[in-house]
């Protein structure tokens, strides 16, 4: 009697298999930065170290910039940010981001001052990768700086002690250097590697996603009336 039961309960978790949601995954590289033993990307200028995490889903970059002298040093924010295939943004933390889209004239503060070892930290910022497209090509793609579809390039400008005649403009570059398209399972078997090997993600079909999810959640249901 519980066969019926049990073909119920077995025939989401079936539909997954026949056709599971796909996730297309970004690698990205840097032409300057390099990698540290947690995978970051980061940056070691005279008087500024800077960090770089790319791992989340649709773009987005976590920043850490650290004065690394032994005097005080000046991050001049609205002369620095973020150039995404030749577009300006300005670096912004979370909470500015949020200020911003909530009213549109606010402005994130033009400078900030770094105590000697201070870090300023930029969390959550989105790059807007939705922005930019890779043709409609089918994965797996392979790129070189020259030709991605995807290029970051990160500026910071400082002054040691507030004097403008050491003010000095420091860049990064990235670019994403493959696209791999791989099943909904393989994603959540490979990603604390992918996300310590500086990945970022996007579903291929929310639809497809969605209805999946959703017959998961029936064989549970009908798991739990049975039993």
């Amino acid at each position: 009697m519980k066969s019926p039961y049990i073909l119920l309960i077995l025939l989401p978790f079936l539909c997954c298999q026949c056709a599971t949601s796909k996730y297309d995954i970004f690698k990205v590289e840097s032409v300057d930065a390099q990698r540290d033993n947690d995978g970051r990307f980061v940056s070691e200028r005279p008087y500024l170290k800077v960090e770089y995490d790319y791992w989340s889903y649709g773009g987005v970059v976590w920043m850490r910039a650290t004065n690394t002298s032994d005097a005080d040093l000046w991050l001049y924010i609205d002369n620095s940010g973020l150039e995404v295939n030749n577009k300006s943004l300005p670096h912004m933390s979370a909470e500015e981001i949020f200020l911003a889209l909530r009213d549109r004239n606010f402005y994130p503060q033009p400078k900030v001052k770094l105590s000697p070892k201070q870090t300023y930290v930029i969390e959550s910022y989105p790059i807007q990768a939705k922005r930019w497209n890779y043709k409609g090509e089918e994965p797996p793609l392979y790129y070189e700086s020259t030709n991605s579809p995807l290029r970051i390039k990160s500026k910071w400008t400082i002054a040691r002690g507030g004097d403008q005649n050491t003010m000095l403009s420091i860049y990064d570059e990235f670019y994403v250097s493959s696209i791999e398209r791989i099943p909904r399972q393989t994603f959540k078997q490979q990603e604390d590697w992918l996300a310590s090997d500086m990945h970022f993600y996007f579903f291929k079909d929310y639809r497809q996603l969605w209805a999946e999810v959703a017959l998961e959640l029936v064989g549970i249901g009908l798991a739990l009336l049975v039993f």
